[in-house]
């Protein structure tokens, strides 16, 4: 037997025989802690040396190899090189969540067994997993504010897998690129991607990278090293933001860090969403689970439904008396057929208004709202109305003013692209 692997059976001899579930970890020889899923299958293997790294195995089949972990902080503060252990924390969580908002179910099982590792240098590495997923995020004991120069994420993928990979051009994504199917080898560290990208292994469970609790911090991408590695990637702090039209909004100016914010927190999880069908992709809820509640009290005025959206056909309807586009009767064609089939809402998006002017007062002639918001009343459809960021910003109360009055019961916009 390896010397690693006996290592790795020492350190699980050790922690099945702790009760508490507390430690001092200083207590131990060992650098090697392992939390495993509810049902075992799924397990985390926190390596402490010189770095910290993490490996996954999914039912005894090695599914990321030893990945750094790290962030880097201002004057040259480096949390995870060279880290000491100080403490720790266990605990198992089994309990139901009630979504205020029911999306995929009416109540959510939340089941997971978690590791905190407290060290030195004032932060600590949480680690989550669930029977279907793990996940693990950065906290910080720092009392002043504090810059985050760069966080190491890295995933080291056992083998050379295909990955379904939405490449990005520019730190901007509409969630709508064209998802690559292609091998982890073939992306360079040029390439990148926004998540969440879906790693495809041809004799194991699909892998699902994203994040979660995402909140005064960038949004995370991934970029390759033209080997069996994804890596994580950031957009700097913006310094000056330019608005060019109500369309564009670009960066002139970036600081030399990616987050500012207070010291006392915790960051984004990094999450991996292990699913053996596409269908336990599609029920799988760690995302929510893992945020933080709503800080919405009332909840009852959120009315979830179904929506017809024109966007998706670009209104072109067939077998009608009338020429189809953004006007006042082919938006009751889609009330009609929204009625007929129980759909609860539909949006109208882009081109009711006056984009030239900006005007959310101009309505462009083929189209009565009011006429509209009347008929879907008797209906009994509800409309969502589509805007411009920028020229609800500039007319926000006389819009809003305006979309009560009309009864709107909710709005969709277009943001700046950066």
């Amino acid at each position: 037997m390896k010397r690693r692997d006996l290592l790795a059976a020492a350190c699980a001899a050790v922690l099945a025989l702790l009760s508490e579930t507390t430690y001092a970890a200083s207590a131990s020889p060992c650098q090697y802690y392992e939390v495993s899923s509810p049902d075992k299958d799924l397990c985390v293997q926190v390596d402490v040396n010189e770095k910290i790294y993490y490996s996954v195995v999914y039912k005894s089949q090695p599914l990321l190899n030893r990945s750094g972990i790290s962030m880097t902080l201002s004057r040259g503060k480096v949390l995870g090189v060279n880290p000491q252990v100080v403490e720790v924390k266990r605990r198992s969580v089994d309990e139901k969540l009630f979504p205020p908002v029911r999306v995929k179910s009416r109540v959510i099982a939340d089941k997971y067994n978690e590791m905190t590792v407290e060290f030195k240098r004032q932060f600590a590495l949480v680690f989550r997993v669930y029977d279907d997923g793990a996940a693990y995020r950065f906290v910080t004991h720092i009392e002043q504010d504090i810059k985050v120069m760069w966080e190491e994420v890295s995933y080291n993928f056992a083998e050379d897998y295909f990955v379904y990979f939405p490449q990005e051009e520019k730190y901007r994504t509409h969630s709508e690129r064209l998802y690559q199917h292609i091998k982890l080898s073939a992306i360079s560290d040029k390439m990148f991607c926004s998540l969440p990208a879906l790693v495809d292994p041809n004799d194991g469970p699909k892998v699902l990278i994203t994040e979660a609790d995402l909140e005064n911090y960038p949004g995370m991408f991934l970029h390759g090293g033209s080997n069996q590695s994804l890596h994580g990637q950031f957009a700097a702090y913006p310094l000056a933001i330019k608005v060019w039209d109500p369309w564009k909004i670009t960066v002139p100016k970036r600081a030399g860090y990616i987050a500012k914010s207070n010291g006392r927190r915790s960051y984004p999880w990094r999450v991996l969403i292990v699913a053996e069908t596409d269908g336990d992709l599609l029920l799988n809820q760690m995302v929510y689970k893992l945020a933080k509640p709503s800080r919405i009290k009332d909840t009852s005025w959120i009315k979830p439904g179904k929506v017809s959206w024109d966007w998706w056909n670009a209104n072109n309807i067939y077998g009608v008396d009338f020429k189809a586009g953004i006007n006042t009767q082919t938006y009751k064609y889609y009330i009609d057929f929204a009625a007929k089939y129980g759909i609860e809402y539909i949006i109208i998006d882009a081109g009711w208004y006056d984009q030239v002017e900006g005007d959310l007062a101009k309505v462009v002639d083929d189209m009565n709202m009011e006429e509209l918001f009347g008929y879907a009343k008797s209906r009994k459809v509800w409309i969502i109305v589509w805007v411009n960021w920028k020229n609800l910003e500039d007319q926000l109360v006389v819009a809003m003013d305006q979309f009560e009055r009309w009864g709107a019961k909710g709005l969709t916009q277009t943001s700046g692209f950066f």
